[in-house]
């Protein structure tokens, strides 16, 4: 195997890719899928980007129950994801779902998770689980950095919508978390 793709002609791209210095960025429901790619390979990326990252519990938080008729946020419709996304028979709390109950319980095999900006919108009925994630990251000390972005102005999934000042201010602050962990790679 390893013969044959030595074989193939180079690809140009990959001249230009600085290993260790890839950022992943996901947004939403594409939190937990990147989260748990992140977690089980350690020392592959050099930052995690959580745009409004949708966890779940079986316990409502605050947020939920406070921001139910929010965009995004009508706990019908996120009951019936849930039930789409998880094996059958599997509640919110599975360790898909519930990402920070699941740091806590396995905190030793996070040891080496990767610098991570957590973005959360005020008006964001998943607000209370970003922030959760957040201390759970830096509670499971796996972490070198846990940044947390608020706006507190913006509902789920705001940045779409790429003529809002927080859409604009959310770039920039991405950007800058992006060029600081490359600037980290390309000095080790």
């Amino acid at each position: 195997m390893a013969a044959a793709a030595s074989d193939k002609p180079p690809l140009p791209w990959r001249a230009l890719l600085l290993v260790g210095a890839v950022s992943v960025l996901h947004s939403a429901a594409g939190g937990n899928v990147a989260h748990h790619v992140v977690a089980r390979t350690p020392g592959s990326v050099s930052g995690l980007i959580a745009l409004q990252p949708f966890f779940a519990g079986e316990t409502p938080t605050a947020s939920e129950q406070r921001l139910r008729d929010a965009p995004f946020g009508s706990p019908e419709r996120i009951s019936w994801l849930w039930r789409a996304f998880l094996p059958p028979g599997a509640t919110r709390d599975h360790d898909a779902a519930n990402v920070p109950a699941a740091l806590r319980r396995d905190a030793e095999r996070r040891r080496a998770f990767p610098p991570t900006m957590v973005c959360v919108g005020g008006w964001d009925a998943h607000q209370d689980r970003q922030r959760d994630y957040a201390d759970a990251l830096r509670t499971a000390g796996g972490a070198e950095e846990v940044v947390v972005a608020e706006f507190p102005d913006a509902i789920h999934a705001f940045y779409i919508f790429d003529d809002l000042a927080d859409s604009k201010r959310l770039l920039t602050e991405v950007a800058a978390f992006v060029n600081r962990r490359r600037a980290a790679a390309a000095a080790s």
